[in-house]
């Protein structure tokens, strides 16, 4: 083998330097190893919420006030959260709309509309199928002032209203067998903000169903929800194409963006913030 200055090139390439040799040598190495590792790591982590954020549909305009109601052992009361916390106001014998659930009947009063907000004191209790009148139950506040966007072609479209008179929401049902399945399903009628600081004019109906369940819990069925809303929403357009010559451009822009904000939760393009907490 060559050699050079009497060195053996052999034997030099495998001479470490006294540095490599050194025990923090290997401890910066593996600690440079590891920062890099977490920085990849945190890489992907930023790209994967990145695409969460960009996947979750944004929140809806409409808000159920309840997803779920537990009714009391006995008596009824104001559900926690409303305005007033003690029991809810007698309901006279003949007052109470009532129909068949599985194993219970369900009664409903709505007592309103009442005020420029059109709001109603609707009451909720379930019976057994002999007993006249319910035996646990609750009450809850609403408004209807959504229907004033609502026109006279819209409510004829829509199947629920009797009257097309505005503003009157007296004949709005608040239990049905929506799915007839032969179980009634209770109906709650409320308002949506159409544009932000919204003025009385500037909501848009909605109705969220709810299922009555043997345990005593009133729960939101949002698929029904979303095919009744599917079904305002289609009220406002057929306003739009029925009445094009005669409405104003602000009250067409109203109603417009009341279907829009009606479909887009119908086919589930926004989300309830009620309905990502489950």
């Amino acid at each position: 083998m060559r050699s050079y200055s009497g060195l053996n090139t052999g034997r030099f390439a495998r001479t470490r330097s006294p540095l490599a040799r050194h025990p923090l040598a290997s401890i910066g190495k593996h600690l440079v190893s590891t920062l890099k590792r977490l920085s990849v790591l945190l890489g992907l982590g930023l790209a994967g919420l990145q695409v969460l954020h960009a996947a979750a549909p944004p929140k809806c305009l409409m808000e159920p006030r309840h997803v779920m109601i537990r009714l009391p052992e006995t008596d009824l009361v104001w559900v926690k959260g409303e305005d007033w916390e003690d029991r809810c106001d007698d309901v006279a014998a003949g007052s109470w709309i009532r129909r068949p659930s599985k194993v219970v009947d369900v009664m409903v009063f709505a007592d309103g509309p009442q005020g420029s907000g059109l709001f109603w004191n609707v009451t909720l209790g379930i019976a057994d199928k002999k007993d006249p009148k319910p035996y646990r139950g609750a009450c809850f506040s609403t408004s209807t002032m959504g229907a004033r966007t609502l026109s006279a072609e819209g409510r004829r479209t829509l199947r629920y209203f009797k009257s097309v008179h505005l503003p009157v929401v007296t004949d709005l049902p608040w239990v049905d067998d929506l799915d007839a399945d032969g179980h009634a399903e209770v109906i709650v009628w409320g308002s949506f903000p159409i544009v932000e600081e919204a003025e009385v004019y500037e909501f848009g109906l909605v109705a969220w169903v709810y299922q009555v369940q043997p345990t005593g819990t009133i729960e939101i069925d949002w698929n029904l929800s979303r095919r009744l809303a599917r079904e305002i929403a289609a009220a406002y357009r057929s306003s739009l194409k029925k009445e094009r010559a005669v409405i104003r451009r602000d009250e067409g822009a109203l109603w417009q963006t009341a279907a829009n904000a009606l479909e887009a939760f119908a086919s589930k393009r926004c989300t309830p913030a009620a309905e990502v907490a489950r």
